[in-house]
């Protein structure tokens, strides 16, 4: 009860206020293994009710801007503002994740005690009982979103540019699945991505190890790599997810650390990464750019 007064009667009237959504999503934690069921049904209720309008528009929007646009058109698109789009997508993701996780349960019986219903011939259904009429999501349909929002939300923080995002990184009948009902089972099995769109991911991917170098802070004589490493391991996270090349994305990172001088953490990251004979010529160009530059 406490959940649903937060996000459906709280939230939902002034999607601004994210506290409220921070302190639903957190509450979501409470709920015991044994309750399950009732986590699954509530939040199949939540995202009909307050998740899923609200992200599909912030969806649209970026896919149709290839960015995150300004105050102005994400008020009049999502009535949420730029700067908490991607405190949305956070606690959305979080949200899904408690979805996904609650997937598998012990059916639970509702029981309410006699008193209450006498002197009603047709006494409404009470919040517990609506929660578990639910039947439960559909894991391929979350699993899908999930990816999806954890992209709107590299965009979205990283204040990427990337045309069309949703339909060059995912497939047709993966858009065509998009906000479909959650907890509705598919006519058809959502297909592995080929080589060309894995390509294209991967190029994403080092396009948001590109933008993290902005989150690197110089300040005093001392540079503070925390954010940075926290958006590095988001992206290796989707790396993993979408079955790419961990490695790849490494040795990647670790040239732009040098391009841009950050050499301390370079050579720190450079002894863990695998195959570093694969990068050999670019430490080269980029070691001969530097004597170049000094000569």
């Amino acid at each position: 009860y406490v959940i649903w007064d937060l996000l459906s009667k709280r939230w939902s009237k002034n999607l601004s206020e994210i506290s409220f959504l921070k302190s639903g999503v957190e509450a979501l934690a409470l709920f015991n293994e044994t309750d399950f069921h009732l986590k699954q049904g509530l939040c199949v209720m939540l995202w009909n009710a307050n998740f899923k309008i609200p992200l599909k528009s912030t969806q649209k929007l970026i896919n149709k801007t290839g960015r995150l646009p300004k105050e102005k058109i994400c008020l009049q698109s999502t009535m949420i503002p730029d700067f908490l789009i991607p405190q949305f997508l956070e606690q959305t993701i979080i949200f899904l994740d408690h979805f996904r996780n609650s997937i598998n349960y012990h059916k639970l019986e509702f029981k309410c005690e006699e008193i209450l219903t006498q002197g009603s011939s047709a006494p409404s259904k009470s919040l517990c009982e609506l929660i578990l009429q639910q039947s439960r999501g559909n894991l391929q349909l979350l699993n899908l979103h999930f990816e999806m929002v954890k992209v709107l939300e590299l965009i979205a923080f990283l204040n990427i540019k990337y045309t069309k995002p949703m339909h060059s990184l995912f497939d047709d009948v993966a858009n065509d699945a998009f906000f479909m009902d959650i907890n509705k089972q598919l006519a058809y099995s959502l297909q592995k991505p080929d080589e060309i769109r894995q390509n294209t991911r991967v190029y994403f991917l080092k396009k948001a190890v590109n933008t993290t170098i902005d989150l690197i802070v110089d300040c005093q004589h001392s540079v503070y790599f925390d954010d940075h490493l926290k958006w590095i391991e988001k992206i290796k996270t989707m790396a993993t997810i979408w079955e790419l090349d961990v490695s790849l994305l490494e040795r990647h990172h670790i040239l732009e650390l040098y391009v841009y001088g950050f050499d301390d953490l370079a050579d720190e990251l450079l002894g863990k990464v695998e195959s570093r004979e694969r990068i050999v010529k670019q430490l080269l160009d980029i070691a001969a750019k530097r004597l170049t530059l000094h000569l």
